[in-house]
């Protein structure tokens, strides 16, 4: 099951608005007219987008499944090491917000999700 077949039927007002594209009530809030716009991503992730600025984590939460349902397979294939210039900003970062992180909790931010 792909994971616009996850979330679809959980969704309240569906239309579709072309190849991949879809537009529904808002499950996290009290939607009178439809504002939450869907989108299935050449690689089978689903984008939201909620004109009432409902959190992508609010939507999936308010139907009772998890950010991991917006891909098609475990995201663990989309990890990348960041290089040296992803460590340069993180530590950049977070020497102007005067936090301090030790080697091992550094190894821990050495990927991130790609787009």
């Amino acid at each position: 099951m792909g994971a616009v077949d996850k979330i679809l039927p959980q969704l309240r007002g569906l239309k579709s608005r072309g190849a991949g594209r879809w537009m529904a009530h808002c499950p996290a809030h009290d939607d009178k007219t439809p504002s939450l716009s869907i989108a299935e991503g050449a690689d089978g992730r689903i984008l939201l987008r909620c004109f009432a600025d409902c959190s992508a984590a609010e939507i999936m939460d308010s139907i009772g499944l998890s950010m991991s349902d917006l891909y098609e397979g475990p995201i663990a294939h989309q990890l990348r090491p960041i290089g040296k210039a992803g460590r340069r900003l993180i530590k950049e970062t977070l020497k102007k917000s005067g936090l301090k992180l030790d080697n091992a909790i550094f190894r821990c931010y050495d990927t991130c999700i790609t787009p």
